[in-house]
């Protein structure tokens, strides 16, 4: 019996973000995330470095 294999998800993006993103609350960088992430239904992995000022680094 041959086996049946299922493709779950398979999804590899690469962006440049050329927009500057100011996070001064915890708030601010959910909305970040939730610009980047927000659409998936699965757990995501999502590395976010700020500068000393505050703004996020892609």
């Amino acid at each position: 019996m041959e086996k049946i294999y299922e493709i779950q998800r398979i999804k590899q993006i690469v962006q440049e973000v050329e927009e500057r993103y100011k996070i001064r609350c915890p708030e601010d960088a959910a909305k970040v995330a939730a610009h980047f992430i927000g659409d998936d239904d699965r757990e995501v992995f999502l590395v976010m470095c700020l500068k000393a000022p505050g703004w996020a680094l892609f």
